[in-house]
């Protein structure tokens, strides 16, 4: 796909849209890149926060609700999304 026939989207989600009124919790994947996130799903009319940095307690959580069978990012991803 060309870069100049790419198209910007204008729509907004309505009151009708499974995330409305829900907030999305971005994982911090590196420096900067939830904050982006966030800002593109705001835009777009959904609530989006960053998670906060994760620290003992995120992963203490993470290990209760996984099974351990998944990858340490999985467990810490969960663990900030309880905290």
């Amino acid at each position: 796909m060309s870069l100049f026939a790419h198209r910007h989207t204008r729509r907004r989600i309505g009151a009708d849209h499974p995330l409305s009124g829900k907030t999305v919790y971005i994982p911090t994947m590196g420096e900067g890149s939830p904050e982006a996130f966030a800002a593109a799903f705001r835009w777009l009319g959904v609530r989006a926060e960053p998670t906060p940095i994760s620290d003992e307690r995120t992963r203490e959580l993470g290990a209760k609700y996984t099974t351990g069978d998944e990858c340490y990012p999985a467990k810490v991803t969960v663990g900030d999304s309880c905290a």
